[in-house]
């Protein structure tokens, strides 16, 4: 993400959730539960948040470790959350 303005990935989120008058911390705390599959073993990896609230994912079978960046990685980020939430 570019940082010509001061706009946050929370802010983002709200954009792509399209809702009014978002609230960043709702946002964060309904992503942090959430898993979505681990890329090389399959099993769930936890989504979470650095100390910048940005996203990560971390799997605690294999050890991988995924950094999302960008506004697509973001995107695709909150529709993999959705469709997870969608199966349990």
């Amino acid at each position: 993400m570019s940082k010509k303005k001061d706009r946050g990935f929370l802010d983002e989120l709200a954009d792509f959730f399209s809702l009014s008058d978002p609230e960043p911390k709702a946002l964060k705390e309904w992503m942090l539960g959430k898993v979505i599959p681990c890329f090389l073993c399959k099993r769930d990896m936890d989504i979470r948040f650095s100390k910048k609230d940005r996203p990560y994912a971390v799997c605690n079978e294999c050890q991988m470790q995924i950094f999302i960046r960008g506004r697509k990685g973001l995107k695709k980020l909150t529709e993999l959350a959705k469709e997870q939430d969608e199966w349990q």
